[in-house]
């Protein structure tokens, strides 16, 4: 199939490769955007969510108490 130019996988492909490749782009958009999305849902979160604000700020708080953690023989 053809359409302006641009060759498309034939419509016969079995749903098992079809559903390989949605997983092929799944994972490559998560490695390509997933930390920018994390730090837009953690604002998000900090500005506009009542109670998930406060769980936001302990969670911020512990990863800053938890930073340097592997340098003093932690974990």
């Amino acid at each position: 199939m053809e359409l302006l130019g641009v060759k498309f996988a034939p419509l016969r492909v079995p749903t098992q490769r079809r559903l390989q490749t949605l997983a092929a782009c799944a994972w490559f958009c998560s490695l390509a955007f997933g930390g920018f999305i994390g730090w837009l849902f953690t604002l998000y979160c900090l500005i506009w969510g009542y109670w998930l604000r406060y769980i936001t700020l302990m969670y911020l708080c512990w990863c800053y108490y938890d930073w340097d953690t592997y340098k003093t023989g932690g974990r």
